[in-house]
């Protein structure tokens, strides 16, 4: 009983870290989406 409930509050971290890799990522991606979309404006 305590091994699965174990595993699951392992797998329970291992998914909330997956949610905020995700997240990150998403917030990369934006401010990457932002600094070209400047980058571009000081160049024009």
């Amino acid at each position: 009983m305590t091994k699965t409930l174990f595993a699951f509050a392992k797998g329970k971290r291992i998914h909330t870290l997956h949610i905020h890799l995700i997240k990150n990522v998403k917030i990369t991606k934006k401010q990457n989406k932002i600094g070209n979309n400047t980058i571009t404006g000081i160049n024009k």
